[in-house]
């Protein structure tokens, strides 16, 4: 068993054309936009940088022992031939506290002749997590970046996949969704790894299912993030290393060879947090969701907080819930009897 770094050790020197393009390198190509590679590729199409390339600049002085799990891959996509010549370009990376937006995206140009258009899903960042929780009450400023993205920078008489992790799949999603028919059509494939669904008051049906059949959807055992909202089935469970809502995190989903290791349910645990999740959601109208999250992020606005990774999870979110007075909704029909210990 591995992950998708072991899995580019053992296959990095396999062609596209001896092996196919596969489940495993579209979470590789994910995964790969979570690494901070602004200045790096081009913002345009006119130019372009190999990944080989890219890694010879990200890396200049770096110590390669004390890489995190996310800068491994592009070193480890360097070193063979299925992606060392792939050409990155088109890169965008959007931020703004104040309007709530957290965006990036970027084209790879694959040896198989299409191009993989990556998303990036919810990063580190207190910005990007607000927006992510104001899925629960409509679109984002994302959804619109996404689309502007895919229609600005598709070309003609080219085949495309398009994806992303967690939030990222929700935008591909979106984007594809949201895009004209000529566009929908040269989309070969839409990945969205554990990514949430769609609220369905502001999603058309008929829309959707004109590209549902072109839908990877991948989760992993513990599925929370993406089971919530409107969604398709999956199309693959994967087993990971984590029992948990770690699980989300996509490093942690076992490879065997060139697959995913799967499993035919999501665990038990899963589904029964899922549905109380929903059930949750389900009792808020869309103004009492806004009002909680909204306060929510106030408080840790108002602790400084900007990395989501310092948060004291449980200790700010009973303190949003015990005086969830100002929300004027009632405490006890947020969590019902199951209490924040």
């Amino acid at each position: 068993m591995g992950n998708i770094i072991s899995y580019l050790e053992k296959y990095a020197d396999i062609s596209l054309k001896e092996m196919s393009f596969n489940f495993v390198d579209n979470l590789v190509l994910c995964t790969l936009s979570y690494c901070q590679l602004q200045n790096i590729i081009p913002d345009n199409n006119i130019e372009a940088i190999s990944v080989k390339h890219a890694a010879e600049i990200f890396y200049s002085g770096k110590d390669l022992s004390s890489l995190s799990q996310v800068e491994q891959i592009l070193l480890k996509m360097s070193k063979g031939r299925r992606f060392s010549e792939a050409k990155l370009f088109n890169y965008i990376n959007k931020f703004n506290t104040e309007k709530c937006l957290q965006f990036c995206a970027f084209h790879i140009a694959i040896s198989d002749y299409t191009t993989f258009i990556a998303i990036r899903g919810t990063d580190d960042s207190v910005t990007g997590w607000h927006e992510s929780f104001s899925l629960s009450y409509g679109l984002i400023p994302s959804h619109s970046e996404a689309v502007s993205y895919l229609n600005n920078t598709i070309e003609k008489n080219h085949l495309y996949r398009i994806g992303g992790h967690s939030k990222g799949g929700n935008l591909a999603e979106y984007a594809a969704l949201m895009s004209p028919k000529n566009l929908q059509e040269q989309i070969i494939e839409i990945y969205s790894n554990d990514s949430p669904g769609f609220i369905q008051t502001f999603i058309d049906a008929d829309n959707y299912a004109a590209i549902s059949n072109k839908i990877i959807k991948i989760v992993p055992e513990f599925s929370i993030v993406g089971s919530i909202f409107k969604n398709i089935p999956p199309t693959l469970i994967v087993k990971s290393s984590k029992k948990n809502i770690t699980s989300h995190d996509a490093l942690t989903w076992l490879t065997e060879n060139d697959h995913f290791i799967t499993s035919k349910n999501t665990l038990f645990r899963s589904r029964i947090y899922s549905a109380l999740f929903q059930k949750i959601i389900n009792s808020l109208n869309f103004t009492q969701r806004e009002k909680i999250i909204e306060y929510f992020f106030q408080i840790l606005k108002e602790f400084k907080i900007e990395d989501i990774t310092k948060l004291n999870t449980k200790l700010i979110i009973k303190y949003t819930l015990q005086h969830s007075f100002k929300t004027q909704i009632p405490y006890n029909r947020i969590i019902g009897k199951n209490k924040i210990r």
